[in-house]
């Protein structure tokens, strides 16, 4: 229903002028709106971590254990492809099109996950729910700017953060135990009414007018059907390009060249669109051209990077050198995850006192890279390492994170007008996402990498050296049982590739401190911006 004398759905999509953002401000109750999104958010971040858990119980139903990764690679690909065409398409068609069709095809696809009876089948289930799960994240953001002025908004993402912070953390135990007393596929059925349940008040709730030039063209023909064919075609391939890469195929293999050189082609093909062709284009050449959201997307990416390789790799260290049962390993990643969400609410709060996002920046990502070269070190003492120092840095990793998260997106923002702040909400996410997995594909090639040369050298002069090598290769839960000297002599192998790795890593978080030092400080405004107002610079 909407308010008298306000804006409704149908008029943004039809009227000729700017969309002023004050009177969306006015007539809309963010108490109300906003926490009917966070139900998507929390179901989209439950799903994940609860599907995270299934992977050894679905391999091992379908006899076919060493592709279950599958499983999580088909939802990624379209989760992180789909994710800046939600920016455009809400503009064209409406902020409550958008958000119900994401719960819609994320619902969709998590009923055919439980009636999968093959792991094809399931696999292609999953990219389904892919594609309604990229936009429930990216929508919620683009809501929440639509109608929650700068100096605000920080705080009201560290919020969003904490829901999707418990629904992660929820996800795993959560899809064991239900796994366990009734099977994985209950696990997957019990997400549909819930999802049901976000579809329908966000239906009723969110009556966002975007705030764009209008347009009297026909909404179909505003689609950029070229740019999205290109953009999700080239991430894809991108996507799958580092999920084989050092696992299933060599690094200089002809298909990964093949795959990455294809990629990269699609992708200087959906640029030259998007510049040359494109009337609406879905990621406008002029926003990347420009300081601050150009490094702002950078800083996403790094910042992704280097989160994921923490909450993938440590965990890999606490099983194969500390022995831990992977319950206990991911229970000690624990200080990341709650300080994510808390470092992402001081943030906001900091941005609403002070109206300064540069200080959170630059903090942030100098206090990750401190975080990753502390792990390089620590992790390097092995089965010695001091248990104290690893709760500490994972609180400043998980502090760091969430204050990037929450900052950079204030950035991008303040520096665009209202008419551009959807479009490059999606470009930041994509860059996000992208960053996640191509972290932890290079991270574990790299251990994996670092740890074969290791173990060829450390047990040269072992019996049976090749099998052994193999069966750690396909578990690590037998190295307790390995004879002593022998044991001895793979743990250090681990710990120097672990060590070296994150070694590798800390480069890619100073290019991160690189890029955050470009960000520039814009105003804050304490009101929604009018749609003709532009962004104020101040250092």
């Amino acid at each position: 229903m909407s308010v008298p004398n306000s804006p409704t759905e149908e008029t943004a999509l039809l009227g000729s002028d700017i969309v002023s953002k004050d009177d969306t401000k006015n007539h809309y109750n963010k108490w109300t709106i906003l926490p009917a999104l966070w139900i998507g958010g929390f179901l989209s971040a439950l799903d994940m971590t609860i599907v995270a858990s299934l992977y050894p119980v679905i391999g091992s139903e379908f006899k076919l254990m060493n592709n279950a990764s599958y499983i999580a690679t088909s939802y990624l690909i379209t989760n992180t492809a789909f994710q800046p065409l939600y920016g455009r398409l809400s503009d064209i068609f409406g902020r409550r099109a958008a958000v119900v069709f994401a719960n819609v095809t994320f619902t969709i696809g998590t009923f055919l996950c439980g009636t999968s009876r093959s792991l094809v089948g399931l696999c292609i289930a999953r990219a389904i729910a892919g594609i309604g799960g990229g936009g429930l994240g990216t929508m919620s953001s683009i809501i929440s700017s639509d109608i929650v002025s700068l100096r605000e908004r920080g705080t009201w993402q560290g919020i969003t953060n904490i829901v999707w912070g418990i629904g992660g953390s929820l996800g795993g135990p959560l899809g064991g135990l239900i796994a366990q007393r009734w099977g994985w596929r209950i696990a997957f059925f019990f997400q549909i009414p819930l999802g049901i349940v976000s579809t329908i008040v966000v239906a009723w709730r969110v009556r966002i007018k975007p705030v764009i030039r209008g347009s009297n063209a026909p909404l179909l023909s505003r689609i950029d059907y070229l740019g999205s064919f290109l953009l999700v075609s080239g991430i894809s391939l991108l996507i799958i390009t580092f999920s084989l890469a050092g696992d299933a195929y060599f690094w200089l293999s002809p298909i990964i060249i093949g795959l990455l050189t294809s990629s990269l082609l699609l992708l200087y093909a959906f640029y030259w669109v998007e510049k040359n062709v494109a009337l609406e284009p879905i990621a406008p050449v002029f926003i990347l051209k420009q300081i601050t959201p150009l490094n702002v997307c950078l800083c996403n990416f790094f910042n992704a990077f280097c989160g994921f390789v923490i909450l993938y790799e440590l965990p890999l260290f606490f099983e194969a050198v500390l022995f831990m049962p992977s319950s206990e390993a991911g229970v000690r990643i624990f200080p990341h995850v709650i300080f994510t969400s808390l470092g992402s609410v001081l943030g906001g709060l900091y941005m609403k006192k002070t109206g300064r996002y540069r200080p959170l920046i630059l903090f942030g990502y100098f206090g990750m890279w401190t975080s990753i070269v502390a792990f390089s070190v620590l992790l390097s003492f092995g089965q010695r390492i001091p248990s104290i120092y690893i709760t500490l840095f994972l609180s400043l990793s998980g502090t760091s994170y969430g204050m990037n998260l929450t900052s950079t997106l204030i950035a991008i923002i303040s520096s665009l007008a209202p008419e551009e702040q959807a479009v490059a909400t999606g470009l930041s996410y994509l860059f996000r996402a992208t960053g996640s997995v191509i972290g932890i594909s290079l991270s574990q090639t790299a251990t994996l990498t670092l740890v074969l040369s290791n173990l060829s050298k450390q047990l040269a002069d072992v019996p049976g050296k090749d099998d052994l090598i193999r069966r750690l290769r396909e578990s690590i839960s037998i190295i307790p049982d390995l004879p002593e000297n022998v044991r001895r002599l793979v743990i250090q192998s681990y710990v120097k590739a672990f060590s070296v790795s994150f070694v590798i890593v800390s480069g890619f978080a100073l290019v991160g401190i690189v890029c955050s030092l470009k960000i520039r400080q814009f105003y804050l405004h304490t009101s929604t911006r009018s749609g003709n107002e532009e962004p104020i610079m101040i250092f």
